[in-house]
């Protein structure tokens, strides 16, 4: 069974304490944001929020915020789908990658070794003119 209000603090939790990519803090951002705009005329509520966002690892704090969202879900249907719709658009840019990469390099290595994982658009290495400059520094120590 899904969880929401689970969810939802454990990406404000993970936000809060810089654990997510630069598009996951982006998305806990948001809805951190829209989380204090739907307590704002709610004192508690925003109390037990700002709590939370300044106790990212204090987990007693963090199920504070789990139920008072859940009282929330369960008493108010409007709330419970304007958060459903809050988290179909954040959730996604908020999931956790489990999947590692590994890279080891043997032997001898001569000029540039980059190791990457991920990576989106171009890697650039010097200049196109400092290509053969590398190759000839080499031979001259070599010869």
């Amino acid at each position: 069974m899904f969880d929401l209000p689970g969810e939802i603090v454990r990406a404000i939790a993970a936000g809060a304490g810089d654990s997510l990519g630069s598009r996951g803090v982006a998305a806990a951002g948001r809805l951190i944001s829209a989380l204090r705009r739907k307590f704002r005329g709610d004192p508690e509520s925003r109390g037990v929020l700002e709590i939370a966002l300044e106790s990212p690892d204090d987990l007693p704090v963090q199920e504070d915020l789990v139920s008072l969202l859940r009282r929330h879900i369960l008493a108010d249907p409007a709330f419970s789908e304007w958060l459903e719709s809050l988290w179909s658009e954040v959730g996604p840019d908020l999931q956790v990658d489990t999947s590692r990469s590994v890279n080891i390099v043997h032997g001898e290595v001569r000029g540039n070794v980059i190791q990457s994982r991920d990576v989106h658009g171009g890697i650039h290495l010097g200049s196109s003119g400092d290509a053969g400059l590398s190759s000839d520094r080499d031979a001259s120590h070599n010869g």
